[in-house]
């Protein structure tokens, strides 16, 4: 308890151990509890929790940090103790398909991929797998086209679509490599997967008075929101940076004398080069010399009430900055990538050339802005034809 005021812990969590110190000390002398995992749940059981609730995550938190405590000598430290580990489906595979699973993660990079998106394609194909084991297809050369099929449809509606389609043929792929045998296997499955239609959505941006709105509560020195919220705010009001790109930040992508900021993107590995402005810089030479809390953490941005622990998520802070600034009450899409999206928007709908923009967001390929010029209605109006020279029923612009 005293490390964990030393360093920083709220109130609430330092509470959160002290129930579950004293939860060990008095019932941890029951016959029927032998370990930390017997009185986990037996204290869900008597408390009714699921495992989605806040009260179960947190009984897992703490007694887990506390098992690590009394067991190893590890103080808290913010990462995930391992306590009660729940399963991603691996377990429950059998040893063959356990053995294409593991291939894959460890093999999937040998074409250039990054190591998140085989982890991504990893996890597919645990639920690829898993699909055929439970419709009673042992081996892959015992899936039938109707099993590879009813992955992506039930027989009513399509259940999973075009993301999961590319995972499976990337899967498939990396299988061909293994032996001769399984390249036939992944060339069957690849030959029966379902043709699904590439489906695009046009992207959510704010309107000009969404953003007037947000710009003007951020300026507003009177609003609730602390220096570590405002810095967040300009930067994604200002450069639409990713939420991870935000948190990742360091003190040494910053140069003060040449006013820039540089990283390295967490999405693309791509390096990124931004001009620092006045507000932006200024908040964040603020939030650094007056609010941040002291700590051995070397992002810039660390959570006040643990400021040992990195900072993951900034999801709490634009909820705030929209229902403070009183954008979409009335429900609407809200978000980061709300910022980044109009970020785009607003630069594509000012003229700017499509190589800078893209310069800007970190796009590696100009391609990708194409998405976004669905939302700029002020070009796309010159790109209408004249129906003038056709007739017209007068009422169909009743409907």
């Amino acid at each position: 308890m005293d490390y964990l005021s030393k360093v920083g812990y709220c109130a609430n969590k330092q509470r959160s151990i002290e129930k579950c110190i004293e939860l060990v000390l008095i019932k941890g002398s029951s016959s029927n509890i032998t370990t930390y995992e017997d009185l986990f749940f037996q204290e869900v059981q008597e408390q009714g929790l699921t495992p989605e609730s806040y009260r179960f995550k947190s009984l897992r938190r703490s007694l887990g940090q506390l098992k690590n405590f009394d067991l190893y000598g590890k103080y808290p430290d913010g990462n995930y103790t391992g306590f009660i580990y729940v399963t991603n489906g691996f377990d429950n595979l059998n040893d063959y398909y356990k053995s294409l699973a593991i291939y894959h993660l460890e093999n999937g990079m040998c074409t250039g991929k990054r190591k998140n998106t085989v982890r991504i394609e990893y996890l597919c194909a645990i639920l690829f797998y898993k699909h055929f084991q439970d419709n009673g297809a042992e081996v892959l050369e015992e899936a039938t086209p109707k099993m590879i099929c009813s992955f992506f449809h039930d027989g009513i509606k399509q259940i999973r679509g075009i993301g999961y389609l590319g995972h499976i043929r990337a899967l498939m792929k990396i299988l061909r490599l293994r032996e001769p045998k399984q390249a036939e296997q992944a060339d069957y499955i690849l030959n029966f997967l379902p043709n699904i239609p590439k489906a695009y959505k046009n992207f959510e941006f704010l309107s000009k008075d969404e953003s007037d709105c947000i710009r003007k509560y951020l300026e507003n020195p009177d609003n609730t929101l602390s220096l570590k919220e405002r810095t967040i705010g300009w930067l994604l009001y200002f450069y639409g940076l990713r939420g991870s790109d935000i948190t990742a930040m360091r003190f040494d992508n910053i140069d003060w004398r040449k006013d820039i900021i540089t990283l390295i993107q967490s999405k693309t590995d791509y390096p990124l080069t931004l001009p620092l402005n006045a507000v932006t810089g200024n908040s964040l030479f603020d939030y650094i010399t007056t609010e941040r809390a002291e700590s051995d953490i070397n992002t810039i941005f660390i959570p006040s009430k643990n400021p040992h622990t990195p900072y993951k998520k900034i999801a709490h802070i634009v909820m705030k900055i929209f229902k403070c600034a009183h954008v979409r009450d009335k429900g609407g899409c809200k978000g980061v990538r709300l910022f980044r999206h109009h970020f785009v928007t607003y630069l594509l709908s000012c003229g700017v050339e499509c190589s800078v923009v893209s310069s800007l967001t970190g796009h590696m390929s100009p391609e990708s802005l194409k998405f976004y010029a669905d939302a700029d209605h002020e070009h796309l109006k010159e790109c209408a034809l004249d129906i003038s020279s056709y007739t017209v029923p007068f009422n169909l612009f009743d409907i």
